[in-house]
């Protein structure tokens, strides 16, 4: 990864993100670019000094963030078209992002601009949650047997390489416990069935010393909720439908954009 890019709004959610991005960079021996954004509709006096305040609110961010040296710069525009074009031209291998501004009910309403970003965007999310403390040490990767989630897991290993990656695989078992199952052989052939597909997907989207996945009989979120204990990134695919304008985000992603556990990466196959 040669680029990174640090979205922020200059507000305290934001600062996490750009720490985040900017100890990544160094780990990596990436490029970290810092940018906010500001609408450029109204009279060009007001405009003009929204957008001087801004550059010297950004200056003060990125040297108390102890990087001077970063790029960064004050992109013109509305927020999500601004830095879908900037990521595009810049050529960036991850954009990280503070959390999401709750507004209430609105966000049960429409879409929130996290999520289109990441909808429409190519280039992997990373949302910060935590503080920058220390380098991530465990990363939990629900996958669905998908080209997205394979993309998630190698953008985890590449800005994760010491972290302990562990991968699992929600199975809700049919007839499981029910009297048609007896003895429980229609159980037993979906987890074997689970099986052969973990370890055809895995021959083509696991990254070395990367286990398995873990096939856990339960609903998704259970199974999720279950293991995140000590889990400071959780990396999941988009799980977009593949080839077709205007894709929609799957209810995780979606779900988990809008209130993370922890660190979350997101990216598209």
């Amino acid at each position: 990864m040669k680029r990174i890019l640090a979205a922020t709004d200059l507000s305290e959610r934001s600062d996490r993100a750009v720490s985040r991005a900017l100890a990544l960079g160094a780990a990596l021996g990436a490029e970290v670019e810092v940018v906010t954004v500001i609408d450029h509709e109204g009279p060009d006096t007001v405009v003009d000094r929204l957008r001087r305040g801004t550059e010297d609110a950004l200056d003060r961010l990125v040297e108390a963030a102890g990087a001077p040296a970063a790029g960064h710069r004050v992109l013109h525009g509305k927020v999500v078209d601004a830095l879908l074009q900037h990521e595009g031209r810049c050529g960036a291998g991850l954009l990280v992002l503070g959390l999401h501004r709750p507004h209430g009910l609105f966000d049960g309403l429409r879409e929130t601009t996290l999520e289109r970003l990441v909808r429409m965007g190519r280039t992997p999310v990373l949302l910060v949650r935590n503080p920058a403390a220390a380098a991530y040490d465990k990363v939990l990767a629900p996958v669905s047997f998908s080209p997205a989630c394979g993309a998630a897991l190698r953008v985890a290993h590449a800005i994760a390489p010491g972290a302990a990656i562990a991968t699992v695989h929600a199975l809700e078992v049919p007839f499981g416990g029910l009297v048609q199952d007896e003895g429980g052989a229609m159980a037993a052939e979906a987890l074997r069935k689970a099986a052969d597909t973990a370890a055809a997907w895995a021959a083509d989207h696991l990254p070395e010393g990367v286990a398995l996945p873990e096939i856990a009989q339960g609903a998704l979120r259970e199974v999720i909720s279950a293991r995140l204990k000590g889990v400071d990134l959780l990396a999941i695919g988009a799980h977009t439908r593949h080839g077709l304008a205007g894709a929609t985000l799957g209810s995780l992603a979606a779900e988990f954009l809008r209130d993370p556990p922890t660190d979350l990466l997101v990216a598209r196959a």
